[in-house]
């Protein structure tokens, strides 16, 4: 007659056969490693009724299962039905595991065996430095691991599932069996290489590097209900059956069978209260995991998402007199925060306040841009289209608009998010308003633009940000060049950040593809390949048919792409303005030159009431700062030549001047 347990953790304490297990502990090891095929791997899980498997769970911690059974594929059902037992009291729980996480494949860079040795306690083992994620394999193994008998008892009599509290204690452990079989050569394998093993795999859990193993709970699957009984029949020994043996035992004393059944009923009762409680354990961090997914959407992004802006954070750090290149675990905080945001009104909020934070204050952008972002979409949604993350999606605000964003439709925004809006709002918010550069200054800025939205989403240490931040004050150092190209074709600014727009992309979707760091080229954002032609005058780019000259106040129906030129295809309507002529000054004061920085565009139609007068009607403008105006112009009247300019007159229009800087 077999002999029944009282509970899992007594029946799997003390299996007849484990003294053989222990003599040959590394096949334990290899049983999933990453040289076998899937095939086996499942094989190996499934093999041995009679066996404990230890997986990942959500928090970094060990849950251990055990009885797996692979009911096989029928007619009605093709896949494979992994079933376990949870729970090591007397009653455990039938699940259905996830058998494709628990046998993928598991290759990682771990911390060094010599210093996981050292090693005396938790907090040590927990301060252990992680190797890079495309550091060299030193785990080759899969998502669960099998271990020996001896392994298996020591982790279920520790009553403890912290990878950082098991560790320590286990090296001891398992140095004090060696030393006890040292002279028996039928234990060809060692104990200490066997917890090595685990040990790696247990700070992959710790570190979440190995990736979690999930399970199912199915009460009303029947198949499920009979496999546990049966499990629980064979090996569990129950209150009844004693009861049963006590009647067919005469000789057994009624009051000796009662106490065995009083004694046996309250185990029972208390494992039965402590496997209820790791169950609702288990839903509370379900219910956690649930709960902290909805504020944090960097997890409700694809994976190829977050991969792509994990590898664009890489950053370079000294080691020795070396510069190497580290891949972070996860986005850094600015990325995050601007993540963490419930509506995309407040990520709007979070974008500007973060560029505020950069000391770019001036920069402006389309509600539709950061919709995209948001939901993950950084890449052109048409190639040779720009959008979404764009250097031609950031653009400096308009001089005439107030400082930042409407605080009115952000919060109109983060309450209705679609609620009570019309089509027609709809439409309008999810446009990506995209501007072309047209001068040497707005192509400074632009790229300022850009490489701030990259600092925010990938760390001021990205590729991408140094490269952006090098090309730029290249160009500044080369202005003169550049401006003269300007002058002679008005879309060469554009040209230009076309060719930086389009190698950010190119790199950008090389990181979301990336299964290894070492798959990125950074080369493809190196721009002194752009810097060059454009110095000796071989710079030409064709630009996409997006680029259509159109008014300025005109949009294109499909981009929202905004330039600065007149289309010569449309007629416009003449003004009387347009019948005039031009008439110059014989010189311009230079007590109104425009700053390097300035452009007319920023003085045109600013602070009209506040211009100066002159006689009856107002100073002109254009005339004082340009040197020319047209000869019908309405405030002709004050187009007299510096040397007859009133000083009174000077002293107001500086006065001007400096309130319209002051108004940017």
């Amino acid at each position: 007659m077999t002999s029944l347990s009282t509970t899992w953790k007594q029946h799997f304490t003390s299996l007849v056969g484990d003294e053989e297990g222990n003599k040959k502990m590394l096949e334990f090891s290899n049983a999933l490693t990453a040289s076998k095929s899937q095939r086996d791997r499942l094989l190996s899980l499934v093999e041995e009724i009679d066996s404990v498997v230890f997986i990942a769970d959500e928090d970094g911690k060990i849950n251990i299962i055990h009885s797996p059974l692979n009911f096989g594929g029928t007619r009605t059902r093709s896949k494979n039905k992994i079933a376990c037992l949870l729970g090591l009291g007397p009653l455990a729980t039938a699940v259905i595991l996830n058998d494709r996480q628990a046998i993928e494949e598991c290759e990682i860079a771990t911390p060094t065996l010599d210093a996981m040795h050292a090693c005396k306690t938790a907090e040590d083992f927990q301060a252990l430095a992680a190797p890079p994620i495309d550091g060299e394999v030193t785990f080759p193994g899969a998502a669960s691991f099998i271990p020996s008998p001896f392994l298996r008892n020591f982790v279920i009599e520790s009553e403890s599932n912290d990878p950082a509290e098991i560790v320590p204690l286990l090296f001891a452990e398992a140095k004090r069996f060696d030393a006890d079989h040292a002279d028996d050569q039928a234990y060809r394998d060692t104990a200490v290489s066997h917890a090595e093993d685990f040990a790696l795999w247990a700070w992959g859990v710790m570190s979440k590097r190995v990736s979690e193993t999930r399970f199912s709970i199915r009460p009303d699957d029947g198949e499920l209900k009979n496999f546990a009984d049966a499990r629980h029949k064979e090996c569990i020994f129950s209150s009844l059956r004693e009861a049963e043996t006590a009647a067919a035992n005469p000789s057994t004393s009624t009051s000796e069978a009662v106490l065995r059944q009083l004694s046996n009923s309250m185990t029972m009762q208390n494992e039965t209260n402590r496997e209820s409680n790791e169950l609702r354990k288990l839903e509370f961090n379900r219910l956690r995991e649930k709960d902290e997914i909805k504020k944090d959407r960097l997890k409700k992004l694809h994976k190829s998402v977050t991969n792509m802006i994990i590898m664009a954070s890489a950053s370079y750090v000294s080691v020795g007199d070396e510069m190497e290149l580290r891949v972070p675990t996860e986005p850094v905080e600015s990325c995050k925060d601007f993540y963490a945001c419930e509506s995309t009104g407040l990520a709007e909020q979070e974008l500007y306040e973060q560029f505020k934070a950069l000391n770019i204050p001036d920069v402006d952008f389309a509600h539709g841009t950061v919709q995209a972002i948001l939901a993950g979409i950084l890449l052109y949604n048409v190639g040779g289209s720009p959008s979404n993350f764009s250097a031609f999606c950031f653009c400096k605000q308009n001089p005439v608009q107030s400082d930042g964003p409407s605080e009115a439709l952000i919060l109109h925004l983060a309450a209705t998010q679609g609620r009570g809006r019309t089509i027609e709002e709809i439409n309008s918010s999810t446009k990506q308003k995209t501007e072309a550069p047209t001068t040497f200054e707005d192509l400074s800025s632009r790229i300022k633009f850009i490489a701030g939205a990259s600092i925010i989403l990938f760390g001021a240490g990205s590729p991408l940000v140094l490269q952006l931040n090098k090309f730029r004050g290249d160009i500044k150092n080369n202005r003169m060049a550049i401006r003269a190209r300007i002058v002679e074709d008005k879309l060469f600014a554009t040209k230009i950040l076309y060719a930086i727009d389009t190698r950010n992309q190119r790199w950008l979707g090389q990181c979301k593809e990336a299964r290894d760091r070492a798959d990125v080229d950074d080369r493809i954002i190196n721009f002194d390949d752009i810097l060059n032609p454009i110095l000796n005058c071989q710079f030409n780019v064709s630009l996409p048919p997006v680029f259509a000259l159109v008014n300025r106040n005109q949009v294109t129906s499909t981009t929202g792409c905004l330039l600065p030129a007149t289309d010569p295809r449309k007629k416009r309507k003449r003004t009387e303005k347009d019948e005039g002529s031009i008439e110059r000054a014989k010189k311009v004061d230079p007590a109104f030159a425009l700053k390097d920085t300035e452009q007319w565009k920023d003085f045109c139609g600013v602070c009209q009431d506040s211009k100066p007068a002159w006689e009856n009607k107002k100073m002109c403008i254009r005339w004082n700062i340009r040197g020319f105006c047209f000869d019908n112009c309405t405030n002709k009247d004050s187009h007299v030549e510096p040397d007859e300019n009133p000083p009174a007159k000077k002293s107001e229009l500086k006065t001007w001047m400096a309130k319209v800087r002051a108004s940017r």
